[in-house]
């Protein structure tokens, strides 16, 4: 099972932004790889089952705002005991695959071994 998460804010007053391009992704994957599929509540985000490239997968969008994202994306990290190899048990677990402009900063971060993403 890989998770595939999107950061953005909620609210529609984010809707079309920059701060929501992860969500924007998931949607776009929710609808070629899940068409049809009702997003579930899990752990404060919306959840989407999926297949793609024939590996089951967890397209996410976090329900809190994106500063707080990683309390959300680490409940269902350990949840489904999904731990990318690039993570250390120190780095913080937001950023399980980003998918958020916004973000990118600390994805290279994290990629580069960095302790932290803050």
């Amino acid at each position: 099972m890989k998770l595939i998460v999107g950061l953005g804010n909620p609210g529609p007053e984010y809707a079309g932004t920059r701060h929501n391009v992860g969500f924007d992704v998931v949607d776009r994957l929710a609808r070629r790889f899940a068409p049809g599929a009702t997003p579930k509540s899990k752990f404060a985000a919306l959840a989407i089952d999926a297949e793609i490239g024939g590996e089951k997968c967890m397209l996410l969008k976090p329900m809190t705002f994106m500063n707080v994202s990683g309390e959300a994306v680490g409940k269902l990290a350990r949840f489904y005991k999904a731990r990318p190899p690039f993570m250390r048990a120190r780095v913080c677990v937001r950023v399980c695959v980003c998918v958020c402009v916004h973000t990118c900063v600390h994805a290279r971060a994290l990629l580069q071994g960095a302790a932290t993403c803050h």
